[in-house]
């Protein structure tokens, strides 16, 4: 009983999570057409819809900001619920993924790098 209820409340918070880090997806995926609408908009020359186009875009740039926030959050509940012992595997399998960000000016200090 006690077990398959475990299994239930990580499975439903795993779901959760998965389901934010989708529709986040999904609202940067319309904010990137909106955008690129608006900048062929003003690409045409048209001076009668910069004005409107400005204001378009900034709007996009507050709705992209708000998702930024939201993965932030996402990201730190991830890790505030992430085991510590699993933190050193999740660490090594970043650094593993994303070498070419490391390679570009590596800090020492770095909490993704370190002197061990």
């Amino acid at each position: 009983m006690t077990s398959s209820l475990l299994a239930r409340i990580v499975f439903n918070g795993r779901t959760r999570f998965f389901h934010k880090l989708n529709s986040l997806g999904d609202i940067i995926e319309e904010l990137q057409k909106e955008a690129r609408s608006i900048v062929r908009d003003v690409a045409s020359g048209n001076p009668e819809i910069m004005d409107r186009a400005w204001r378009e875009l900034e709007v996009l740039g507050y709705d992209l900001n708000t998702c930024m926030g939201e993965a932030t959050v996402i990201l730190k509940s991830f890790f505030c619920a992430l085991p510590p012992e699993e933190l050193e595997p999740f660490r090594l399998k970043l650094v593993t993924l994303v070498p070419a960000l490391l390679a570009l000016e590596p800090d020492r200090n770095h909490p993704l790098i370190r002197n061990d």
